[in-house]
C-alpha cells in the first residue's frame, strides 16, 4: 500500500436488508425468512470478483485488482442482516469513488436477486469518510521495507556468487567412471554377503524354534518311534534343475526323488517282515514252539488262506490324495490289507476305523506336521491299546 499511516483516509458504509417477513403468533407454521439467503447472495456477488470488476471498469484512475482487494474490506453480519463496506486509501476522494461504485454495482444486482429469491429493500446507513492515524500500518510498512531491503541484499550476494562461479575453472572430477564402478561392485558384494549372513541366522533361528517336523531322526529320540521309511517329495519339471541338484548335494541330501515309488515298496515289505516276526515271536520258533503256538500259527495261516486279512491302518497329518498315492505305490502280501484312515485328531469317523484295525502306522509330512500333533496322536492310540508299528515320513527333501 502507498497510504501514509499518519494520514490514512477511510470510508465506510453499512447496508441493511429488510423484508416484509413477520411472525404471526396464532399460526403454527410461519413463513420462511429469506433475509439470510438474500444477504448471502449479495456477499457472493461482492466476493467472487464481479463487484471488483465493476469498480475497476468505472474508476477514473486504473488500479490493480490485488490493490483494490487490499483497500476494500467486506464484513458480513448475519445476525443483524447487514454487511459493512470499508475503504482505506490515500485521500478522501479515492475512498468515496470506490465506495460509490461498489454501492452502484450492488444496486444494479438487486433486480436479479429480487427475481430469484424475493422482494426486499437495501438501506445504506452510517456512510462516512474520515481521516485517521494507523500506527499498525506504520509498523507493517517498516517491516515490509526491511524485508524488501534484506531480500535485495541477498539477491545481490547470490548474483555475485553466481558470477564468480561462472568465471571459475571447471572443477576436476574427483571420481572416474572406473573408480565409481569398482566402488559400486564392492558395496554390492558387501551388501550381498551381509544379507546372506542375516538370512542364514534367521533361518537357523527359525529352524531351532520351530515345532514342525524337520528331521525324521528326532522321532526316535522324542517318541521312541521306529522310522519305517522316508519318502522323498517329488516336484514337477523345473528349469534350473541342475542348480537345484547341486545345492541339494551340497546340503548333504542322500535321497533321490526318482526313488520315491521304490522306497514305498521297501517300506511295505519292511512292515510285512516285522509283522511276521512279531507274530511268530509270540509263540516261539522251530522246535521251541509250544503245541498251542503251533496250533495258533496254523490257525492264522488257515485264516489268511480263508480270506481273513490283517488290517493295517495308515493315519496322520497328510492329505487324502497323498495317502492314497503312498498306499498305491506299496505291494502287500495277501494276508494284509492297507487301509487309509483320516486324521484321528480331526475326524470322528477315523476312531472307528482305527479300532477295527489290527495295527497302526503313522504317516506324517515333513515341515507341516508338528511334534505336538504327533504326541497327541500317540497318546490317543495308547489309550485305545493300539499297536503302532512305526512312522513313515513323506515330503522329505531329496536330490532332484
Amino acid at each position: 500500500m502507498k497510504i501514509n499511516p499518519y494520514r490514512e483516509f477511510n470510508a465506510s458504509l453499512q447496508l441493511y436488508i429488510s423484508t416484509d417477513y413477520q411472525i404471526v403468533p396464532e399460526l403454527t407454521y410461519q413463513n420462511i425468512d429469506l433475509s439470510n439467503r438474500i444477504l448471502q447472495s449479495y456477499l457472493t456477488y461482492m466476493m467472487n470478483g464481479d463487484m471488483y470488476q465493476y469498480i475497476l471498469d468505472h474508476l477514473s484512475q486504473p488500479v490493480e485488482l490485488r490493490y483494490l482487494k487490499e483497500v476494500l474490506i467486506i464484513t458480513p453480519d448475519y445476525d443483524n442482516r447487514m454487511v459493512m463496506l470499508s475503504v482505506q486509501n490515500v485521500d478522501a476522494q479515492s475512498c468515496e469513488e470506490i465506495l460509490t461504485y461498489a454501492l452502484e454495482g450492488i444496486v444494479a444486482k438487486q433486480p436479479e436477486i429480487v427475481k430469484a429469491i424475493g422482494e426486499h429493500e437495501l438501506n445504506p446507513v452510517n456512510q462516512a469518510v474520515y481521516e485517521s492515524v494507523n500506527l499498525e500500518l506504520d509498523e507493517w510498512q517498516k517491516a515490509n521495507i526491511q524485508y524488501v531491503s534484506d531480500l535485495s541484499i541477498k539477491l545481490q550476494e547470490k548474483a555475485e556468487e553466481y558470477a564468480k562461479w561462472e568465471r571459475s575453472e571447471e572443477p576436476q572430477k574427483e571420481y572416474t567412471v572406473s573408480r565409481i564402478l569398482k566402488d559400486s561392485i564392492k558395496k554390492f558384494i558387501l551388501g550381498f554377503l551381509i544379507g546372506a549372513v542375516l538370512m542364514a541366522v534367521f533361518c537357523a533361528f527359525q529352524y531351532i524354534m520351530s515345532e514342525k517336523l524337520q528331521d525324521a531322526k528326532d522321532l526316535k529320540n522324542r517318541f521312541g518311534l521306529r522310522v519305517i521309511a522316508q519318502i522323498p517329495k517329488v516336484h514337477g519339471r523345473r528349469i534350473w534343475v541342475g542348480i537345484d541338484r547341486m545345492f541339494a548335494r551340497m546340503g548333504g541330501l542322500v535321497l533321490y526323488e526318482r526313488d520315491a515309488a521304490a522306497l514305498a515298496k521297501v517300506a511295505a515289505q519292511s512292515m510285512v517282515a516285522e509283522l511276521m516276526a512279531l507274530e511268530t515271536s509270540v509263540f516261539g520258533t522251530g522246535d521251541d514252539m509250544t503245541e498251542d503256538g503251533k496250533q495258533t500259527v496254523h490257525g492264522m495261516k488257515k485264516a489268511g488262506d480263508a480270506g481273513e486279512k490283517k488290517i493295517i491302518a495308515f493315519t496322520g497329518n497328510i492329505s487324502a490324495q497323498g495317502m492314497e498315492k503312498l498306499l498305491s505305490d506299496m505291494d502287500w502280501e495277501e494276508q494284509y490289507q492297507a487301509k487309509a484312515v483320516p486324521n484321528i485328531l480331526g475326524e470322528a469317523s477315523a476312531v472307528s476305523a482305527v479300532m477295527e484295525a489290527d495295527y497302526v502306522v503313522l504317516v506324517e509330512e515333513q515341515e507341516k506336521t508338528t511334534y505336538p500333533q504327533i504326541g497327541q496322536e500317540l497318546e490317543q492310540l495308547d489309550a485305545w491299546k493300539k499297536k503302532v508299528l512305526g512312522i513313515i515320513v513323506v515330503g522329505v527333501d531329496a536330490v532332484p
